[in-house]
């Protein structure tokens, strides 16, 4: 998603080319992709949610979500995107039937400067994990996804950036910065409902992409490689440019790095 130049592009993995690019979509951000990809689309009259076809290049439909929109989250089966709003001392996330266009509300924080973010869901979409702020700090919210509600609210020490969830379904990595300790890489068990390790890095971590023994993480002008297992940090990656976002496939075996020029 190219924020401002109002353009989404697909690249293909085998060749490295762009082998599509889809203008007018007005300022796009968060992106996530099933059999379709769709973008969040920030417009003088509201935000909405575009979707997107990258065989053809072209923009299919958009859902106009009346406040403003963050992250997106599509179930893998690809029948319900998940779109986190932030509205007047509300903070909420909107289940939308990609078939009917309906919109179910699953309210998350009331209060003055509530937000929710970054949003990603387990395999079978059965859980869904949302970056959380309130005046009482930051915390990771767990919504049942069949019952359209909050069923656990994991407190997290310092802001939170970006959050991903392990293939286990219930380890929560996040990428955390507070003003005194600096950054570090959260992981949360998501069943015990508490945080079980605070891993350090060198930066402010920016985001967080897993494989099923490494995460890596976006600090700067880089990448940190960490270990899951025992927890450390195994090597750093240098880019000479500030990273943007990652991308992992799904076997692991190759790591995609956006940055700026």
């Amino acid at each position: 998603a190219h924020y401002g130049d109002d353009a989404v592009s697909a690249v293909d993995t085998a060749t490295l080319a762009v082998t599509a690019v889809v203008t007018g979509v007005a300022e796009p951000f968060a992106l996530t992709v099933a059999d379709r990809a769709y973008v969040s689309s920030a417009a003088m009259d509201g935000d909405s949610v575009v979707a997107v076809d990258l065989d053809l290049g072209m923009a299919l439909a958009d859902r106009t979500l009346n406040t403003a929109a963050r992250g997106l989250a599509a179930a893998p089966a690809g029948d319900v995107v998940y779109v986190a709003r932030c509205g007047d001392d509300v903070a909420d996330i909107v289940a939308v039937d990609v078939t009917t266009g309906r919109m179910t509300v699953i309210p998350v924080a009331h209060g003055a400067g509530a937000t929710v973010d970054a949003v990603r869901t387990n395999a079978d979409a059965s859980r869904l994990f949302a970056t959380l702020r309130t005046a009482a700090g930051s915390a990771v919210a767990v919504i049942d996804t069949r019952a359209c509600r909050v069923v656990q609210t994991i407190a997290v020490e310092g802001s939170i950036g970006d959050i991903a969830v392990h293939r286990d379904g219930r380890r929560v990595f996040a990428t955390c910065w507070d003003d005194e300790r600096g950054g570090a890489v959260a992981v949360i068990d998501a069943r015990a409902g508490r945080v079980v390790n605070t891993v350090a890095v060198s930066g402010m971590p920016t985001q967080v992409a897993l494989t099923a023994s490494r995460a890596y993480i976006a600090l700067g002008d880089g990448i940190s490689v960490l270990d899951i297992a025992t927890g450390r940090i195994l090597d750093t990656v240098e880019t000479g440019r500030p990273v943007s976002c990652l991308a992992v496939n799904p076997d692991g075996t190759r790591l995609y790095i956006a940055d700026f020029d």
